[in-house]
C-alpha cells in the first residue's frame, strides 16, 4: 500500500486534502474504486500535477490527485 493525497475540487462533494491508502500499482483507471468512490466514475476527471491523467497512468506514493468535475458543452 502507498500514500497519496486527494483533492476533491467537486462542487458537490467539497471536502478538504485527505491522505488514503492504495494498493501499489493502482491506474488511474481504477483509482476512484481504491479509494472507494467507485460512484463517481464518469462525474470526475483525474488529474496529477494539474494535468488530466491517461487512464493506464499509474499513481505513486505522495503525489495528489485532484478530483475535477468534468464540464460539458451545450
Amino acid at each position: 500500500m502507498i500514500p497519496v493525497t486527494v483533492d476533491c475540487r467537486l462542487v458537490w462533494r467539497k471536502a478538504p486534502p485527505r491522505e488514503v491508502m492504495i494498493p501499489e500499482g493502482t491506474t488511474i483507471d481504477g483509482f476512484l474504486d481504491a479509494i472507494g468512490e467507485g460512484a463517481l466514475r464518469g462525474q470526475a476527471l483525474l488529474a496529477i500535477d494539474r494535468q488530466i491523467c491517461n487512464p493506464d497512468r499509474v499513481v505513486r506514493a505522495g503525489e495528489t490527485v485532484m478530483l475535477l468535475p468534468v464540464m460539458c458543452g451545450g
